[in-house]
């Protein structure tokens, strides 16, 4: 038997887990911009309430104390607001990424193991003819039901995307 066989298998598996490994470290990018945006939002939230109390202290009137609540209430929408924005700058970011990412993976894995099995199909012995071409038809059949089933959830997922997005800009728009 050929070493072929042990050494592709050795060679997907260490492919699988580099890719593993990239997955996760633009998983962990992601996080790490959202931290750094709440980090400043706090920051800025933190300087822009201490500014309004201390404008709150020295108002004379009851006029001027509801004009800057009103004020400060439209603000704080807006930045809210800027706020959602970003984060789903990040998340699009980073789920195309993993998307990328993921594809790229599927296609390799696909690739590596019709050649994985065209490799032992062609080292079968002599009279499992039949046999092999059971296990072709059976793995051609999940290799299309797989097939079928990643362009199904890859479909879902793209329209999920879309409502939210739409329903991210009518709120938006609303506000």
């Amino acid at each position: 038997m050929s070493t072929l066989v042990p050494e592709q298998f050795a060679a997907a598996q260490k492919a699988g887990t580099s890719a593993l490994y990239k997955l996760f470290e633009s998983s962990f990018k992601g996080f790490e911009k959202l931290v750094e945006l709440n980090i400043k939002a706090t920051k800025a939230s933190l300087a822009e309430n201490q500014a309004v109390a201390t404008e709150a202290v020295t108002v004379r009137s009851p006029e001027a104390f509801f004009t800057l609540q009103s004020r400060n209430a439209q603000a704080s929408t807006e930045k809210a607001q800027a706020y959602w924005h970003h984060v789903n700058e990040i998340v699009a970011e980073t789920r195309g990424e993993i998307v990328e990412a993921s594809e790229k993976q599927v296609g390799e894995y696909v690739r590596q193991s019709q050649e994985l099995l065209d490799n032992l199909f062609k080292n079968a012995p002599a009279g499992s003819e039949a046999f092999v071409s059971l296990w072709k038809t059976g793995f051609g059949a999940a290799r299309d039901a797989g097939n079928a089933h990643y362009e199904n959830a890859k479909a879902a997922a793209k329209q999920a995307v879309e409502v939210i997005d739409k329903a991210g800009k009518t709120v938006t728009a609303k506000a």
